[in-house]
């Protein structure tokens, strides 16, 4: 008669996915949302940008133009593509083609923030 093998699988942590990406997310470096909801740190902080934008009317960009055409080029998820288009477009009215800030039309540079 043959042996009985028996082999072990591995215990495998529920996979938790980001709520505004809906990429995996390893829970030593989730946040959590006002909802309860697990996210990623910079999926956060680009979901409030765009709230604070949407509500001003304008976002006030904090990046580069090219750092965010950079991410942009990289980012595989339409849906955070759109957020950094939205970030460009508003970095692109606000900076100089070599990043720094244009001046209005007084002649002050826009204030931040």
């Amino acid at each position: 008669m043959g042996e009985e093998r028996t082999t072990s699988v591995p215990k495998q942590s529920p996979t938790r996915r980001c709520r505004i990406c809906d990429k995996p997310i390893k829970l030593e470096t989730a946040k959590i949302d006002e909802e309860g909801k697990a996210v990623h740190e910079e999926c956060y902080v680009r979901k409030l940008r765009l709230q604070e934008a949407s509500q001003s009317g304008h976002a006030h960009s904090i990046r580069q133009w090219k750092l965010v055409a950079a991410e942009i080029s990289r980012e595989p998820d339409p849906r955070k593509i759109t957020e950094l288009i939205i970030e460009l477009n508003q970095a692109l009215d606000e900076q100089n083609p070599h990043g720094t800030i244009k001046p209005r039309s007084d002649g002050k540079p826009k204030p931040d923030g």
